[in-house]
């Protein structure tokens, strides 16, 4: 990072990385294009899962590179007077597999359930029976996270 002085602390990433519902992964192809794709995740363990279709572009460019990155934004707000923007976030490099076995996807799929559907968990449980065969999950193993902070928040943190 160029601006080392708008580094956030690790600490500070990995709380944004529990506290989000979603970003940016960004895959390669072995053509060298960049496909990127919005997607809901949940942290574990010092990892990153998500969860796709067992079959699409993303798994097959997986298949061909599983180098990753991942992008959250934490915060963005324009400054119009300012000409400027006051933001964080956070972005996560690492390689990503997939995750076969039944029972650690269903771990996985109870995490999802837990973040995003908390009051429906019994529910979530009986949709986890009926689509499990269906669901890949992925897990992104970090190697490096970076966070960085405009500014603007930079400004307010060190008063």
């Amino acid at each position: 990072m160029r601006r080392f002085k708008q580094a956030l602390p690790s600490s500070e990433n990995i709380a944004i990385l529990k506290q989000k519902t979603h970003g940016i992964l960004a895959l390669c192809d072995k053509k060298s294009f960049p496909y990127t794709v919005p997607l809901n995740y949940v942290y574990l363990n010092d990892k990153i899962y998500f969860h796709c279709a067992n079959i699409g572009r993303k798994l097959d460019i997986i298949h061909q590179n599983n180098k990753a990155s991942f992008c959250i934004i934490n915060q963005d707000t324009v400054i119009p007077e300012k000409f400027t923007t006051a933001y964080s976030s956070v972005i996560v490099f690492g390689t990503i597999k997939e995750i076969t076995t039944e029972n650690d996807k269903q771990i996985i799929l109870e995490e999802f359930i837990r973040k995003f559907s908390a009051d429906y968990f019994t529910e979530g449980l009986e949709e986890i029976k009926t689509y499990i065969k269906r669901t890949c999950i992925l897990e992104l193993s970090i190697e490096e996270i970076t966070g960085k902070e405009g500014l603007e928040l930079q400004k307010l943190r060190h008063k």
